[in-house]
């Protein structure tokens, strides 16, 4: 499929509650060395507004092609671009070749990083 192509059906980012959630075919986590690295970027204060725990969930946007190759993402904006970006390039990597079955079109799907710099 040319990229004009694509352009053209591409579906605009559905609101973040009614996204569907994307199933992967083996669960992905964290490694502790990303939960350490997302903890330094805040406890260094690289973030607008640091979050209340040591906690920070970050939803990406996936859009899925039919045959199952992501041609963008969008990370939601949580006042941190550094973490949004990296979440971004997470949810990417985690659904390469990792896809559970689904319907065979182009659409939005939503991925959940959660990061927790206790561990």
């Amino acid at each position: 499929m040319s990229l004009l192509a694509l352009l053209i059906q591409m579906p605009s980012l559905p609101a973040w509650d009614v996204m569907p959630p994307l199933r992967l075919r083996q669960e992905r986590r964290v490694s502790p060395a990303s939960h350490q690295f997302v903890g330094g970027e805040v406890t260094r204060g690289r973030c607008g507004k640091p979050p209340p725990a040591p906690r920070l969930a970050v939803d990406v946007a996936l859009l899925v092609t039919p045959r199952d190759t992501v041609v963008a993402s969008v990370p939601r904006a949580i006042a941190c671009p550094t973490i949004e970006q990296y979440a971004a390039g997470l949810a990417i990597s985690w659904a390469r070749g990792n896809l559970a079955p689904r319907a065979p079109r182009i659409g939005w799907y939503r991925v959940r990083v959660e990061f927790d710099w206790t561990r």
